[in-house]
């Protein structure tokens, strides 16, 4: 009711004052240097890959320079541009990788002769 009598009575209602526009300050992009540590490494063959994301990822095989034929685990954290062994082994070859989630993967391992 207050709204049109004040516009029967040739009053105007202020309108609100815009607000202002955020601003931003451009800031810097961090810089990243990679600095891998490169190895040969005799994989026979890479039998799988699996990526957590984009960048994390998993990759199993054969290490056929040791004589045993032990099931090896790599690791990217790059994409895959490069890649590293940690410590862990398998008794034989692994054959497949699976990840779940974003922190765990399962492999399959032969182990011994087939049936």
């Amino acid at each position: 009711m207050a709204l049109i009598s004040a516009c029967a009575a040739g009053r105007s209602i202020p309108t609100p004052s815009p607000l202002p526009s955020p601003t931003t300050s451009p800031t810097s992009a961090p810089t990243f240097t990679p600095s891998p540590t490169a190895a040969v490494i005799d994989v026979q063959p890479a039998d799988a890959l699996a990526f957590f994301d984009a960048r994390r990822g998993l990759m199993v095989g054969t290490d056929a320079a040791d004589g045993a034929g032990r099931g090896l685990v790599w690791r990217t954290g790059d994409g895959g541009r490069t890649w590293t062994r940690p410590v862990a082994v398998a008794p034989g070859p692994l054959q497949s990788i699976t990840v779940v989630g974003t922190s765990l993967a399962w492999a399959r391992a032969s182990v011994g002769p087939p049936p």
